[in-house]
């Protein structure tokens, strides 16, 4: 049997809305026999903990994938946009320096479309680019706005 060693959390695990992610995942799993995508329930990030134990998965590697930060922090009540942006940036830190977690973090925009609190999305964003160990940005006027906002 073929162990796939390389596990993938992405958050979100899927958008109807754009087949960015979709288009992502099939590349990926054409391009390496290795990797296997994990769904999150309802993309919460203290979920992949009892995942680990559930399916053995100390001995692959794991890489949380994020596409839009906001998933990990939204709300258009700006207290649970604080709360959350709090217990899921720990749990980051957690499952990164603790756990072996890296972390990858598409860029897709300079600014979230249609967030309402900007301030906590710049917050969100400046914290997902110190913990992120790759970028990986989209476009190129992007690029060039994003490296002054997250130097690497």
């Amino acid at each position: 049997m073929n162990q796939k060693n390389i596990k993938i959390f992405m958050f979100p695990s899927s958008n109807r809305n754009n087949k960015y992610i979709e288009l992502f995942r099939n590349s990926v799993e054409e391009a390496s026999q290795n990797v296997e995508f994990l769904s999150v329930p309802k993309d919460f990030l203290f979920r992949i903990i009892p995942m680990l134990f559930s399916a053995n998965l100390f001995r692959s590697k794991r890489i949380i994938h994020i596409h839009w930060p906001t998933v990990m922090y939204g709300s258009r009540f700006f207290v649970k946009s604080i709360f959350l942006l709090s217990v899921n940036f720990f749990l980051l830190l957690f499952l990164k320096y603790f756990l072996g977690f890296k972390i990858v973090w598409t860029v897709h925009n300079f600014h979230a479309h249609d967030y309402p609190h900007p301030g906590v999305d710049k917050v969100g964003q400046r914290g997902i680019c110190w913990l992120s160990d790759a970028l990986i940005v989209q476009q190129k006027i992007t690029r060039e706005n994003f490296q002054n906002k997250c130097p690497r």
